[in-house]
């Protein structure tokens, strides 16, 4: 199994990241930190995520039915994605950064997908010319590897300084399980 997936990503996704990324910027109820000049980078990831699904996934094997809920909402509760009718549902976490970050006390999704904004045109943040599919892992498995962080164990995950008041986690990336092996189970 492969443990990534680089997908290209041509100016017209970065143009709807963005686009979308000013849209929810309006309508956002929560301010936990100032808007950042790559916040888009977390709608690309669903963007890219739903063109792998729909354009290459779903076009080599079984398809896969799902819906993206479109990143555009001010409801916090809403996955990025649900397959098998809302029954399995997951979010989509992007960051340039290595690791899985999350909030330990508000893992509510079956699966969490990591993706990374690649490759850099000159070096500026604004042209990825490319998104990778780091992997995923189960809620189940980050409880697990948090459950160990807590207690001291930090051959997987560390907690990271964040906003006051919060905790989180992150996870390795070497610790993930690959994409491929998630869409065998969505296939069922």
């Amino acid at each position: 199994m492969e443990k990534h997936f680089d997908i290209p990503v041509s100016e017209k996704f970065i143009i709807r990241a963005k686009s979308m990324q000013e849209e929810f910027n309006r309508i956002k109820v929560s301010n936990k930190r100032s808007n950042g000049p790559t916040d888009w980078h977390g709608v690309l990831g669903e963007i890219m995520f739903d063109f792998y699904l729909s354009k290459i996934e779903n076009k080599v094997s079984k398809p896969i039915p799902y819906e993206w809920i479109e990143f555009v909402t001010t409801d916090t509760a809403s996955a990025d994605f649900e397959f098998d009718y809302g029954r399995t549902r997951t979010d989509v976490k992007t960051t340039r950064y290595s690791g899985l970050y999350y909030q330990p006390n508000n893992l509510k999704f079956d699966y969490y997908i990591k993706m990374t904004p690649i490759d850099f045109e000159n070096g500026d943040l604004q042209k990825p010319k490319n998104i990778r599919i780091e992997g995923y892992l189960s809620k189940e498995d980050m409880q697990k590897i948090s459950a160990e962080i807590q207690k001291g164990n930090t051959s997987r995950g560390r907690e990271k300084n964040s906003t006051p008041g919060r905790i989180t986690h992150c996870i390795y990336e070497n610790h993930l399980r690959p994409i491929d092996e998630l869409m065998s189970i969505l296939r069922g």
